[in-house]
């Protein structure tokens, strides 16, 4: 029997199934494991009607794919900015900023090729051909702020901003490239821009603090790269490069209540509405273009819905204090498509800190006590636009972690 473990939505359960080790993000070792708590690795050998045989693994893995790459780069940042603050009266503030911002890439990255080492694990073995592709990049952009503050009392405010600004492109979109003979080439990176806004209400006096935000925010030419794994070869996954908006608005609550001195509440809820603008592509199914249309998809791994509530006691002068957290998160997506649910779920995390003297303090914690399950990301290795693992009753996830304890002692000098 040959397996893996795999993650459903709720529990973790066993596959007969042939699975592949996932080393990185560029790195495979397809391995046949049977199935017990610490798998053995097990040799295929087909045996033809002459009792010829054949190993097709090398000590159970079936094809090696190494992570090959020799590049060098230098990225040089030059920045210029400028920002104020005027009181116009002595409760309304304002303020303003910008930014302008140039970087410029040079960089040198050899082609790949393969080379077969003689066996089925070697017969695609990542290597350099001893050419290289040749970066000298410029980019640059401005974005700006601008915020303002009314206290029309001691204890209430009103607060609003917003911000224009950008993301410029980052080395290693040349240094990491997989380039090959027939694609020795990068296209051109593009700048992502996004747009920020926010209004806002605080309250505070002795015993509470409230803040309530709703905001806006609009990124821009976001990038998307489905890259897709063949777990039959060591090339490197297919990379396909999408840009599409996104748009969200929510409100975010706030606060804390400090009724007594021994006892406090503090906590922490956004809900929002986060979506895909203008997601669309042609994709290929069996040599065909198929349309596919995920405007308006709830974005990749963002719940609607999440809360923090921490409440906590303070004894014996200050000295002893004990809180518990209890965090809710909704339910998300593995993949841009929303094919692939991640459940919601909540965990329930514990602390304590002990103050001996003004230098030592001692320190518990207890993750997650009621040893929760929930998963928090697919596997983005079979695709982050369209997943792989849809309709599957299985599939790889990333999961909390089970009940821990941790214990530390922290000394002041």
């Amino acid at each position: 029997m040959i397996g893996c473990a795999r993650a459903s939505a709720s529990r973790l359960e066993r596959s007969t199934d042939l699975c592949s080790r996932e080393v990185s993000s560029t790195e495979r070792a397809p391995a046949l494991l049977d199935v017990e708590n610490n798998s053995r690795l097990l040799d295929l050998v087909s045996i033809n009607p002459a009792g010829t045989t054949t190993s097709l693994t090398d000590h159970g893995i079936y094809h090696y794919g190494y992570e090959w790459a020799n590049a060098t780069g230098q990225s040089t940042t030059t920045a210029f900015y400028l920002a104020d603050e005027w009181q116009v009266t002595d409760r309304l503030r304002i303020d303003a900023g910008m930014r302008w911002e140039q970087v410029h890439f040079t960089a040198n990255n050899e082609i790949r090729t393969t080379a077969n080492l003689g066996t089925p694990a070697t017969s695609q073995i990542l290597t350099g051909t001893g050419t290289f592709g040749h970066f000298n990049q410029t980019f640059s952009k401005v974005g700006w702020t601008l915020g303002s503050n009314w206290q029309f009392s001691d204890r209430s405010g009103l607060f609003a901003r917003f911000t224009p600004t950008f993301r410029l492109p980052n080395l290693s979109t040349y240094t990491t490239a997989s380039l090959t003979t027939s694609n020795p080439t990068v296209a051109l990176p593009v700048t992502q821009t996004m747009d920020l806004a926010e209004i806002g209400y605080k309250f505070a006096n002795e015993w509470t603090d409230l803040y309530a935000t709703a905001f806006w925010t609009k990124y821009n030419n976001v990038g998307f790269t489905n890259n897709v794994f063949n777990p039959n070869t060591s090339l490197p996954p297919v990379p396909q490069q999408l840009y599409a908006d996104t748009k969200t608005y929510g409100l975010e609550l706030d606060g804390g209540f400090y009724p007594v001195e021994f006892f406090d509440l503090t906590f922490n809820a956004t809900l929002e509405q986060p979506k895909y603008d203008g997601l669309r592509y042609t994709d290929a199914v069996a040599g065909q273009p198929v349309q596919r249309d995920f405007d308006g998809n709830q974005l990749i791994r963002v719940p609607k819905v999440s809360v923090r509530v921490v409440p906590g006691l303070n004894l014996f002068g200050q000295r002893l204090r004990l809180q518990v957290s209890w965090e809710w998160e909704g339910a998300r997506y593995v993949d841009t498509a929303n094919t692939v649910v991640l459940p919601k779920y909540d965990v329930l995390n514990a602390s304590a800190r002990y103050s001996f003297n003004d230098h030592f303090e001692l320190y518990g914690y207890v993750d997650n006590v009621t040893n929760s399950q929930g998963l928090t990301e697919g596997n983005p290795r079979l695709g982050e636009v369209q997943s792989s693992d849809a309709g599957a009753n299985t599939f790889i996830a990333r999961p909390i972690l089970g009940r821990a304890y941790r214990v530390s002692l922290l000394y002041k000098f």
